[in-house]
Formats: C-alpha cells, structure tokens, sequence
C-alpha cells in the first residue's frame, strides 16, 4: 500500500444512537491494530504514522516535521497521541454502536495498550511520562467517561505495583498486562468500603477508625476478610490491588499494607453492576472478600506500609481524573461551539450575541488553564527533586478541573437549548457524567484540606 489515507477527524462526538460509517483507518484502527500487542504494536507505530496523514488540529497539536508537505511524526510518542484521539473521537463510537456497552470497546482499548502507558518499556509497556498518561486519558473521555474510567483507574494501578512491588513482582504482573492479547488484562482496586471513600485515609490515632478489612497473618499467607464498594472494574478485573488491615492495634495510617489478590481466588465475589446516574460504560461493583486466601508473595512493600506507598503515588494520582474531567469540558464545549456557529436566531449565528460567545469565552478559558495546571504537576511529580516542592500540590490537578466541569457541561446544555436537553443529542449525558467529578477518586472537600495542609510548605514564586 503506497499512498497515503488523510484522516480528517471530526471534532464533533456523532449523536447518540447514530452509527457513523467506518473509514479505512477506521477499519486499521479497530479490527487489524488491536490484536497486535505490546512491542508488537509499537513495532508497527511508525507504519500508522506513515498511513495517516494529519489534517487541522492534529496538526497544530502534534510537533510534526514537515517533509514534502506531507505529515511525519517525530517520536512515537506523537503516534500513541493521534492512535488515542482518533479512538476517543471516531473508534469509541463506532464500537460502543456495535456492542450498546462498554466492554467491546474497553477491550479494543487494552488491546491498543492504552492501560500500559506508564509501564517501562523493560516490561513491554510504553514507559510514558504523567503527561503522556494524561494526554491518553483526556482523548478518551473526549469519546466517552466511562470507558475513561476503566484506563485511569488501570494506569493509576501500575504505579502502585511500580512504586511498591519487588522486581520478581513486576515482572511477573507486569509483563503479564503487557503481553495480554485478549484485551481482558485489566487492573481494579480494593481501598473504598462502606464506611465511605473519606474514611479510609483518616489520619487520627484511634485505631478503630478507617480501614476496617482486615488482613490475618497464617501460617505462609494472609487471610483477608471484609468488603469494598464503588470498585471501578470490579468483577471484570484480572488482579485487585487491596487495602487492608494487618495490625488492628496500631492507628489506621501505620496499620494498613496492600495486597495483590488475583481474581478466581476462591472466597472473592462480587455484588451486582451498580446503576448509574452516569459513566454507564465502566463496571463498578461492591467486592467481597470471605476467607480469601492470598500467599506472602502478594503482599506489596512491607506490612504497615500500605498508605506509605499510596503517599508516594498521591503525587501524580489527580492526573488522571483531572485529565478525564478535561476531556468531557472539551467535548462540551465543542459541541457547543459548532452548535453556536450553525445555530441561527433573528437572522445571525447565536455565537454573536453576547450572552452565548461569553459563556463559550469562559468555557475555553478554563480547559486551556485546566490542561497547563495538568500538565505542570504531572511533570512536577515526575521531577520532584526540580520542582521546588510543588509537587506535593498534585490533587489540584483533580480538583480544578474537577471544579468547573459540571458548570461547562450545564453550560453547552443551555446554548443548546431544548435539545441540549434531548437524549438525542450528546450533551444530557455530558451533563451525567460531569455530575461524577467533584466526589470521586477523593472528594473535592477531603483533596482540599489536605491541600491547605501543603501551602505553607510549597513557595507560590514561579519555578
């Protein structure tokens, strides 16, 4: 194949229930690329990026040298950016019209190895920054929140094997998620439990406050007993990484470790799929654990040590549903801005009346300071020892956007008018899903007052 296929990507997510018509790069997207994994996939990168020629945006937002007028990528890092924006645009919908739910699309997703970004290359990941994990995750919630989900929560995962495994346990777990060709190597988590998401990371000294699953020393394992809700994954998951209780007597900050509990380990079960206000295409579930039984091997760091190793994670953890946040305000505002432009009212477009191009002048505004703020503390938490202490101040990058996405989706609905609030068109459920944000992955109120905690210790000078 000699000639060059142009992909002209449109900014526009297609209304719901409509099936748009499979390009050829759709095709290259979704049925030939996603059985090929790992470094297989990576091997082939600089084919996709010869195949695609980059049309408008691309082009202003990849670094593309230029060489006979045509579209050449630099890195392949630019190639995993245009393979997730035009998957999060055009390939989501397609899949999602195929299947009416999430699971189809979530696995052509981890076949294309977007929940290995910040795996190293060592292991068969993409050895990506925060930046880039960011950059994978704002192009598919642009397509679709849930499915979002189940990739931020994966790729959060990875850094706490990364930051709190032995090597023998990287190795083995993984290069197992790399290597997946299935698309169902996936990771969910074990922290949130009845008692609620807020109450686990209490700090005071009375050890019957926070976590209550606990962890039984016996003989060569643990023996893990209670329960978990709202687990992101849950039931669909290859292996859960949970927070429990190994020292009931000591304070819940110092008393809890993490362990690896794979799935089809007996005495683990699930609840139903939860009903969902919105982000109806991730699987959250409560988890039970029943006698379950897990070898020495599977415990993460050290017993006790459980918060330190989500300390050393927290840093860069509001990259991902701060990302995810910012993506569902672009999809917004585009639509709006495309309805604005079309829309004719008393004779003009209603993007001339002042009340409408204000709000989507307010709208702009706030993703292009949301992605700068993203991206300085990702790379903040990648170079703490340069950032002069700013990266103790990484929730922000969850709670800013976390802030005003609700007010941006309310805000496309109302150009919208009357069919902004039709299931016919894409933005009611923007308005769904925008509801999630400012109480998930860590309450805005909580994020806060840790937060206030660090300003003392972190200089507002320019770096």
């Amino acid at each position: 194949m000699t000639g060059r296929i142009s992909a002209k990507v449109n900014f526009t997510p297609d209304s719901a229930g409509k099936s748009p018509r499979s390009t050829v790069t759709d095709r290259l997207l979704l049925e030939v690329l996603p059985p090929l994994a790992g470094g297989v996939l990576r091997s082939l990168m600089p084919f996709f990026g010869r195949l695609v020629q980059v049309e408008g945006e691309e082009r202003q937002l990849a670094t593309l040298a230029e060489s006979g007028g045509k579209a050449v990528f630099v890195t392949w890092h630019q190639r995993m950016l245009l393979l997730a924006r035009h998957f999060g645009r055009r390939g989501l919908t397609i899949l999602v019209s195929r299947s009416r739910d999430g699971e189809y699309a979530a696995r052509v997703a981890a076949r294309l190895g977007f929940g290995n970004v910040l795996i190293p290359e060592k292991y068969g990941g993409f050895g990506g920054s925060l930046i880039d994990y960011g950059i994978v995750v704002e192009e598919l919630a642009y397509g679709d929140a849930g499915i979002a989900d189940v990739f931020l929560v994966n790729i959060s995962l990875s850094r706490v094997i990364l930051k709190g495994c032995s090597e023998t346990q990287m190795e083995k777990w993984l290069r197992a998620i790399c290597e997946d060709s299935t698309g169902t190597f996936i990771l969910g988590g074990g922290m949130t439990e009845p008692s609620g998401g807020s109450e686990i990371f209490c700090p005071l000294p009375d050890p019957e406050l926070g976590v209550r699953t606990v962890a039984r020393k016996d003989r060569d394992g643990y023996v893990l007993n209670g329960s978990k809700c709202f687990i992101t994954n849950g039931g669909v998951s290859k292996l859960y990484i949970v927070l429990a209780r190994t020292d009931t007597a000591a304070p819940n900050m110092g008393g809890c470790s993490i362990f690896l509990v794979p799935e089809g380990t007996e005495g683990l079960s699930f609840g139903q799929p939860e009903a969902k206000m919105g982000h109806r295409l991730s699987c959250v579930r409560e988890v039970f654990l029943d006698n379950v039984r897990i070898p020495s091997e599977n415990l993460v760091g050290k017993e006790g040590e459980g918060f330190k190793i989500l300390m050393e994670c927290y840093e860069g953890n509001g990259i991902g549903v701060g990302s995810s946040a910012l993506g569902l305000a672009r999809a917004a505002y585009d639509i709006a801005l495309k309805y604005a432009l079309e829309r004719v009212v008393w004779g003009q477009a209603i993007i001339n009346y002042e009340s409408v191009a204000s709000k989507l002048v307010d709208m702009r505004m706030q993703i292009e300071a949301a992605r700068a703020l993203i991206w300085k503390l990702a790379w903040a938490a990648d170079n703490p020892h340069l950032s002069g202490g700013l990266s103790r101040l990484g929730a922000m990058s969850k709670v800013f956007p976390a802030g005003f996405v609700r007010e941006i989706a309310v805000s496309a609905m109302e150009i919208l008018g009357g069919y902004g609030y039709m299931q016919d068109f894409p933005v009611e459920k923007l308005v769904r899903d925008a509801m999630l944000y400012p109480i998930y992955d860590g309450t805005n109120d909580l994020l806060k007052r840790f937060l206030a905690q660090m300003l003392e210790q972190v200089p507002s000078t320019v770096i």
